[in-house]
């Protein structure tokens, strides 16, 4: 008998802003939008009076700063007096529309001039995951400004949230080009978010090249064109099956980045195929030391290693940058089938990862302080270990360094002079599919992100756990916002907070608490929904259903709901075994939590890209 517990969770803390694109696995990131409620904000807490306040509830009635500036009323003693209607939606980015790079990613024959970018290193001209930002604004990694305060009471409000967002197309990038990303000058690949970016060469390869590469008929050899690939040159690689680890020795530029293209078939299905070496670093592809290198569309099997991607050391200015690895499927790795560590402005979307075993076991693994990436639309599925997992590894970072855990260069957020080493800070995690491996997701030292719309488990042993490897209250995963995501678990938590995690807002999270056996599923009151530690007990929580199971250390708050029944039939499909299909998800009119979640800012929309309305459905998908 297989036993498994689901649960959705639908309460997250204020952080930003992001659309959600149609869920198939492969599409493009969402935009987002600066939202100008923080400006008013900042005014009305200068000013400090209850008439102050309510001008700005008057204006902004929801959203995290509305919720801190409630918290400032409470504390005045007074209660407020402007209505709680419904804030008006920002318009969307207004950008072209962006197809799948899977259908865009073609050779072409000559470079077009681009819009001014943001500068990579002072941050002029920058623009925004929520669209333009005026120019001149200083930039470079530096932090933004933390606006907000903790309330009076643990959980009532979410510390220092800083993370701006906007409502992007469906099918458009998670970030355009030169927008500003969580209050930051987006740095990432330009393949990724300029959708009329071009190559200034092509060169064609093929598994058995010999030619000189300037077109289909005459290709090289891979070693040959990645040895000679210099910025703006797309490395078109034509159908077939490839052996061998390719390392890329050179560098793009945020202007001009390096691109690898793996050609498709027909039918638009991946049509390269690379089964990696057996010596060396075991490794189709070893982006080391390299920055603004995109992988689109490979198929990458066996070796350690599908996608390696790292910097040269653990000090934020020696990370790597500007990595896109979208679209790939990775497989039957001996450690895992995508893996960076040390790295910046990633982007990881339309992948699929599986089959990881167990020398290291992780579909997905970002490791070693990196910050500011990208996690859009992938699955991964039956891994030795943890299916998804960042891990900032303090212990390597910082002690490994000889830097104390308490000291700032450990312990600053990223973009913070001397900060950024001893986290992981600024992840916008959304539309992935996570199931069916031995446990869930680890986010290990995980700050000021953006968790939404995602389906978690089931896995074998447990679900998804937010927590630190220190002493140091600073690093646990703290200041996130975990919005609109199903989580299911097996038995042991579907969600843990513990060792300092704190001042997250949870929120529209759906938890369930399954058995299923012999193709039947019913609930399981044994199965632990939400582990709450002692030192993790400063979280806001609203509008979560928890369906049958338990819960140790939180009790439901009289913003959510518990059901003591589950049916199958709350599901337009309900997975007896392992599935693959998001929309098997999406709940039904007979579902009893459906409109009881209040809509949240920075998830406007669905796993599909549906409008929320002001009453939500907890979890990633709205009734149809």
């Amino acid at each position: 008998m297989r036993r498994l517990a689901i649960i959705i969770l639908l309460a997250a803390p204020a952080l930003t802003m992001i659309d959600v694109p149609s869920h198939p696995l492969a599409g493009a990131a969402w935009a987002a939008d600066a939202v100008p409620a923080k400006e008013a904000f900042e005014a009305a807490k200068e000013l400090g009076t209850v008439e102050a306040w309510n001008a700005f509830l008057q204006s902004y009635p929801s959203g995290f700063h509305a919720d801190i500036a409630r918290a400032y009323l409470k504390k005045l003693g007074v209660a407020e007096t402007a209505p709680r209607a419904r804030a008006e939606t920002p318009d969307p980015v207004k950008t072209q529309a962006a197809p799948t790079k899977k259908e865009t990613a073609g050779p072409q024959a000559a470079k077009k001039s681009a819009p001014p970018p943001a500068d990579d290193e002072s941050g002029e001209n920058p623009s925004s995951i929520a669209g333009k930002a005026a120019a001149g604004v200083e930039g470079d990694d530096k932090a933004p400004a933390a606006s907000g305060t903790s309330a009076d009471k643990p959980g009532e409000t979410v510390k220092k949230a800083t993370v701006e967002a906007a409502t992007p197309a469906p099918d458009a990038p998670a970030v355009t080009r030169a927008a500003r990303y969580m209050s930051f000058p987006e740095k990432f690949n330009r393949y990724y978010t300029d959708t009329d970016w071009k190559p200034s060469r092509i060169v064609y390869v093929s598994p058995d090249g010999s030619g000189n590469g300037i077109t289909r008929d005459t290709p090289m050899a891979v070693e040959a064109a990645i040895a000679d690939a210099a910025p703006g040159t797309q490395i078109y690689f034509l159908r077939g099956d490839y052996q061998g680890c390719f390392e890329m020795t050179g560098s793009g530029t945020y202007d001009e980045p390096i691109v690898l293209y793996g050609e498709r078939n027909d039918d638009k299905s991946l049509g390269v195929k690379i089964a990696c070496c057996s010596s060396g670093r075991q490794t189709c592809f070893n982006l080391e030391n390299a920055d603004y290198i995109a992988v689109d569309g490979f198929e990458v099997v066996g070796g350690k290693y599908g996608v390696r991607v790292v910097g040269s050391g653990y000090k934020a200015d020696q990370h790597s940058r500007g990595m896109a690895v979208l679209n790939c499927k990775g497989h039957d790795q001996s450690r895992d089938p995508f893996f960076s560590g040390q790295s910046d402005w990633n982007v990881w979307q339309g992948n699929v990862g599986h089959g990881a075993k167990r020398e290291d076991g992780h579909g997905l693994y970002i490791s070693n302080g990196s910050d500011w990436n990208v996690v859009r639309l992938n699955e991964t599925y039956d891994n030795a270990s943890s299916d998804f997992q960042i891990n900032a590894d303090p212990t390597s970072t910082c002690k490994g360094e000889g830097i104390p855990f308490d000291d700032p260069a450990c312990d600053a957020f990223a973009g913070e002079d001397g900060g950024g080493q001893g986290a992981s800070d600024y992840f916008l995690i959304e539309g992935n599919h996570f199931h069916d491996s031995e446990v869930g997701p680890n986010f290990t030292s995980v700050r000021r992100s953006v968790i939404r719309n995602n389906i978690i488990g089931p896995q074998t042993r447990h679900n998804s756990t937010f927590w630190q490897e220190t002493d140091n209250p600073k690093l646990g995963s703290s200041e996130n916002k975990i919005l609109h995501n199903l989580f299911i678990t097996n038995d042991r938590h579907g969600v843990k907070f513990e060792n300092s995690s704190t001042r997250n807002l949870f929120a529209n999270n759906l938890l369930l608490g399954v058995q299923l056996n012999k193709n039947q599923a019913r609930g399981d009151a044994a199965a632990l929904l939400m582990e709450v530690d002692q030192a993790s007990r400063d979280n806001a929580y609203r509008g979560n259903v928890y369906v049958a199971g338990r819960m140790e250390g939180h009790e439901p708050t009289r913003e959510e709901t518990f059901e003591a029944s589950f049916s199958p039939g709350w599901f337009a499909k309900f997975p007896m075994t392992i599935g693959h299909d998001p929309d098997s998800y999406a709940p039904t009119g007979k579902a009893p939590f459906v409109g009881k979640g209040r809509r949240q800012e920075d998830a406007p929309k669905d796993l599909n890209g549906t409008e929320r309305s002001e009453a939500t459905t907890a979890g990633p998908i709205e009734p149809r």
